[in-house]
């Protein structure tokens, strides 16, 4: 029973990676092209407009989904409800663009921001008529037609968004890419799944209930994370503000890649065992560390290695400001840490917890950046990331220690001590390595970071092999590799031994 459990989770995982690294992918390529099409002024004006839709957008995340997913049964007017509010929602914030956007275009001194806005606004209320029934395929965890819907989407969007580039050179190109992507996603979804919704309001006092906090949050949290781009825009120059935003942008790519769609089914798997509390706890921490297994080495290379990087995502003419990419590729690790206290929080349903988080972390994080100025793009961007970090670890160190009790909080800890010692090691062992300023940049990042690569796997096997008697994560992490080898391990042996009849019988005839 456990084995067929574990490889459906690790499916889902896996094809959760997979169709957001694809997506991800594409929108990277058509950011890639216009780096080197337009220049960072044209990406600060794309940027002011994205300030302002993506907050009153961000208030059309109703938590539906959320709630779905952690509810024990569903029914027609579950999905159908959750289909309404998301739609009205995603109305009235297309409305509140279409009113505000002059006023925005004034604010920032560009008269394009408000056709862009114009854009946004209807691109907004199509989005919201995606199809509810694919919340359905996601409790049951049958991702495939989701991501296949997706990727077509995706297609379609980087044709568009490259041709529109070089064709044009015109910062359109990401803003059309952007429609024809989530119009494909929503006229797919009617495909996908047979649902047919219709305007139902049964249980909406009970879903907007559970919502309302979690859009107070995405609210505040978008603020969080999106209101020092504001600052930039309005205390430094259009330039500076493309630079900015870019190098935010590509430090965020290994989150958006890998790292949230690898942990996003966990919310229902812990879900389903948080009455099991031994159980819980040990899947807890797991997740965790392995979250952070990746997490760490990815950011110590990426802070290491960002000028190479930069050179090889953006061109040459990006390299100067590659500093912005090695200090915002230090909150790789805080996205974990805050996005797993945020699936405790919204596992035991306490997601007025949440919001109350946000309020203390924008307030310290926005009432320091204040204090220090806009004087130095540096100096703000180190306190943004350091600020960052210590709030978001904080948060997990309080829930974990909430939820789950002082001791695991320590468990968990002594398990960030090998990841920790790991990525340093690996750092003194690439440093080893020769420079290599005449060779391309390309070159150089295969070997340094592939030798970093196994050097850091090497020290983690061994801590895990080490410490799998004592520890019982590590325990539970050699169990679980043991088992998904040997279920992998059957299932070729058993295609091995179909063939071998089907030739035989062959044979005879």
């Amino acid at each position: 029973m456990f084995v067929p459990q574990l490889k459906k989770g690790l499916l889902a995982s896996i094809l959760s990676v997979a169709q957001s690294f694809i997506e991800k992918s594409v929108g990277l390529i058509s950011t890639l092209v216009l780096a080197r099409v337009l220049v960072p002024e044209d990406f600060g004006l794309v940027a002011m407009a994205t300030i302002f839709f993506g907050f009153v957008s961000i208030l059309g995340q109703t938590g539906g989904q959320h709630y779905l997913l952690r509810a024990n049964d569903i029914n027609d007017d579950m999905l159908n409800t959750s289909w309404t509010i998301n739609l009205a929602l995603k109305a009235l914030i297309a409305a509140v663009t279409v009113v505000s956007a002059p006023h925005v275009a004034d604010y920032f001194g560009d008269v394009r921001l408000t056709q862009i806005l114009y854009f946004y606004a209807f691109t907004t209320v199509v989005s919201g008529l995606e199809n509810p029934g694919l919340n359905l395929l996601r409790r049951e965890q049958h991702l495939l037609p989701i991501v296949i819907n997706n990727l077509c989407g995706k297609v379609l969007a980087v044709a568009s968004a490259i041709s529109i580039a070089l064709i044009f050179e015109s910062y359109w190109a990401l803003v059309i890419g952007q429609f024809i992507s989530i119009l494909t996603k929503v006229t797919g979804s009617y495909f996908v799944h047979s649902h047919r919704p219709r305007f139902c309001l049964t249980n909406m006092r009970e879903q907007f209930g559970f919502s309302i906090w979690l859009i107070a949050q995405a609210s505040l949290g978008y603020g969080r994370t999106q209101l020092d781009t504001f600052l930039v825009a309005s205390g430094f120059s259009q330039n500076q503000l493309g630079q900015y935003n870019v190098m935010k942008y590509i430090a965020f790519l290994p989150n958006i890649l890998v790292l949230g769609p690898a942990t996003e089914p966990l919310l229902r798997q812990l879900s389903s065992i948080k009455d099991s509390a031994e159980h819980f706890r040990t899947s807890l921490n797991v997740s965790t560390f392995t979250a952070l297994l990746i997490a760490i080495p990815v950011a110590v290379f990426c802070y290491t290695k960002s000028e190479p990087l930069v050179e090889l995502l953006l061109g040459n003419q990006w390299v100067e400001y590659a500093y912005l990419f090695s200090l915002f590729s230090l909150l790789i690790p805080a996205f974990v840490a805050f996005h797993q206290a945020n699936r405790l929080m919204i596992i035991y349903g306490h997601t007025k917890y949440i919001f109350i988080y946000e309020i203390f972390a924008f307030t310290g994080i926005y009432s320091t950046l204040y204090l220090a100025g806009l004087d130095n793009l540096v100096l703000f961007t180190g306190i943004r990331v350091s600020l960052e970090n210590v709030f978001s670890f904080s948060l997990l160190i309080v829930t974990v220690s909430a939820y789950t009790g002082p001791r695991n909080l320590f468990r968990m800890l002594l398990l960030f001590i090998p990841l920790i010692l790991s990525a340093l090691f690996s750092l003194e062992f690439m440093a080893l390595l020769p420079d290599m300023p005449d060779s391309p940049v390309i070159i150089e990042l295969i070997l340094h970071g592939g030798a970093y690569a196994l050097a850091y796997g090497l020290f983690s096997i061994t801590y895990v092999l080490m410490l799998k008697k004592h520890i019982g994560e590590f325990s539970t992490l050699y169990n679980y590799a043991q088992k998904i080898a040997g279920a992998l391990g059957n299932k070729a042996s058993n295609k091995r031994f179909s063939d071998n009849r089907i030739q035989a019988g062959k044979q005879q005839g």
